[in-house]
């Protein structure tokens, strides 16, 4: 089967979505499929890496009324009404883009099933909230009538799934989690079985440094921490210097920045190098419509904290792999200091977050999913699935 991946960006600095979808057309080419990319990219810098996956990058050009973040690019367009015909489905990946407008389009006028994923973009109690107003029009009078289109609606968890319900849109809504390739974390695991856990305890932040990360929890919470516990807090991951500028400086304001370093973005082979010093993961987000990362953590053998809002914290809870907390900064702490009080503990989670990944995330699984829903859209035959 011929499939295409449609996604507005492919820079890894802009976080797990464009790092997932390379994945993802990774197993599926591991299991048979032929695949490949279509997106943009800024040409500034960007960081793109597609081992082994063809992928069709166009420029982006302004459009005022939307701003640079929808990243439109007529290029691509073009050349979507030209080739979007030559595959058997399209997988389209976000919302309020200019590529998922651009490929639902193509696809509908030249008759290739898709399927959309909306990459948490729905939500209603975050996503839809920030930019509320144009959102509403975007979703009311461009979005739905795509969205409706599409012959199914993928979704990496029943809590995203339930989002897409409430907003009444029609297609089946089909739950695929992301997946991992374990072996990629066993090196790092076998080291960190091996390592004597220093005095000085290691949290870890990673991901793309933005406000729904929950920053304005997580600094709090370390202030809170820093009278009683020796420890430092890792941020790795990229993010908007002016941001990063204003954390740093709210760092310095509550007197605890010589516990925070801010190591910037870790890619290619040194990518999982944070990981295999740290004692406890940490994510509070407001919204996460998975959390790779928090996978990503789990397969190193970490201990996780996150918050209520990031979807994989159900599967957390049930695993006893880490704490899950609500978005407050007090209750954080707590539970970040259960953790640093209790080795066993950390010992135990780390070891429970492995097996769950091991039994659940494996890439092989999530590709034979993924085969099956293709084969469904293709025939017009898709069924919701939990």
């Amino acid at each position: 089967m011929r499939v295409l991946h449609v996604i507005p960006s492919l820079d890894q600095s802009d976080g797990g979505p464009s790092r997932a979808v390379v994945e993802i057309c990774r197993a599926l080419r591991d299991a048979g499929e032929e695949v490949e990319i279509a997106s943009t990219a800024s040409g500034q810098g960007a960081t793109v890496e597609t081992p082994g996956i063809p992928a069709h990058i166009f420029p982006r050009r302004p459009l005022f009324a939307f701003g640079a973040e929808y990243k439109y690019s007529p290029e691509l367009r073009k050349w979507l009404d030209e080739n979007i015909r030559h595959y058997d489905v399209a997988h389209i990946h976000a919302v309020f883009n200019y590529s998922t407008h651009a490929a639902a389009r193509a696809a509908l006028r030249r008759g290739t099933p898709y399927i959309v994923r909306p990459l948490g973009t729905l939500n209603e109690s975050y996503s839809l909230r920030q930019g509320a107003s144009k959102k509403k029009v975007y979703l009311r009078w461009i979005a739905r009538t795509e969205l409706d289109g599409a012959q199914a609606l993928h979704c990496t968890s029943g809590a995203e799934a339930e989002d897409l319900r409430r907003l009444n849109l029609r297609p089946p809504k089909v739950v695929i989690p992301h997946g991992l390739r374990l072996e990629e974390f066993d090196a790092v695991f076998a080291a960190r079985a091996q390592r004597v856990s220093p005095p000085s305890k290691r949290l870890l932040f990673f991901g793309r440094v933005h406000p729904k990360k929950g920053f304005d929890l997580l600094l709090p919470a370390v202030q809170k921490l820093a009278p009683r516990y020796d420890f430092r807090l890792i941020v790795a991951g990229p993010g908007d210097d002016s941001y990063i500028a204003t954390l740093k400086a709210d760092a310095q304001r509550r007197g605890i920045a010589s516990r925070v370093e801010w190591a910037g973005m870790f890619s290619g082979p040194k990518r999982l190098e944070p990981f295999a010093d740290a004692d406890i993961f940490v994510l509070p987000s407001y919204n996460e419509n998975f959390g790779i990362a928090v996978a990503e953590a789990m397969a190193c053998g970490i201990p996780v904290v996150v918050s209520d809002q990031v979807d994989l914290c159900i599967a957390v809870h049930d695993a006893h792999a880490g704490l899950v907390t609500t978005c407050d900064a007090g209750e954080l702490a707590t539970g970040i200091a259960k953790l640093l009080d209790d080795a066993e503990l950390r010992a135990t989670m780390g070891a429970n977050g492995r097996r769950l990944v091991a039994e659940e995330f494996r890439w092989d699984r999530v590709a034979a999913r993924l085969h099956h829903l293709y084969e469904g859209a293709r025939r017009g035959r898709v069924t919701a699935q939990e």
